[in-house]
């Protein structure tokens, strides 16, 4: 398996590399068929969705499957249960290694939603800035762990626009089962009010699906 890494590599580098100006494209198309108020709505709306699908890949991938899990178990659930026993490996990290399976999975999509810009202007929109969360993602989770930030990432964080150490510390507290939600935090107070991980969790155990999460040390 080892000539499988060079071979994936190469797809994240071409995925991160196709993704941004594509982004950029799909964005700036159908901002062109929108008011500015209707824009920053679909942005922030779309920055909310971002937050709410982080926190369910990151219950799902902390709660179910395992290591050995064929094509997601190393790409996906290694490093999420082992950011639990050593919350600073995520800092050590370059951009392409963060991004690229984000980009791989993306790319495609943010192509689609570049095709319909000008026939529904606000789901392209709303489509690209989920997409573009969902691949920042993983950097504002590194961000809150990171003792060095640049100064504009701390006054991001001062904003509450990304992730804040202080909020994702409490997914950090025994028994690491809340505020899964790692792009800005904005949805954790909301989902951990209406209880939703553990009833989610609570439906599928009724169905037969029970969790396979590890006991983090």
């Amino acid at each position: 398996m080892e000539h499988a890494r060079p071979i994936h590599h190469g797809f994240e580098l071409a995925a991160t590399w196709l993704f941004f100006p594509l982004f950029l494209l799909a964005a700036y198309s159908a901002f062109q068929g929108l008011s500015l108020f209707l824009a920053i709505i679909v942005l922030v709306v779309g920055w909310m969705v971002g937050d709410f699908l982080s926190g369910m890949v990151h219950w799902l991938f902390d709660t179910y499957f395992s290591e050995k899990t064929p094509i997601i178990g190393q790409s996906f659930v290694r490093p999420f249960r082992e950011h639990h026993s050593d919350q600073n490996e995520i800092c050590s990290h370059g951009f392409i290694t963060m991004v690229g399976n984000t980009c791989i999975a993306a790319t495609p999509l943010i192509i689609i939603s570049l095709l319909y810009a000008d026939d529904n202007p606000v789901l392209s929109l709303l489509s690209s800035f989920v997409l573009l969360s969902s691949v920042l993602t993983n950097m504002m989770h590194r961000f809150a762990h990171q003792a060095k930030r640049s100064v504009v990432v701390r006054s991001l964080q001062k904003l509450h626009l990304i992730l804040t150490p202080e909020h994702h510390s409490k997914h950090h507290s025994r028994p690491y089962t809340s505020h899964y939600c790692i792009t800005t935090g904005w949805m954790n107070p909301i989902l951990e009010r209406l209880d939703f991980f553990p009833r989610l969790e609570q439906l599928l155990i009724h169905i037969g699906i029970h969790p396979t999460r590890d006991d983090p040390k």
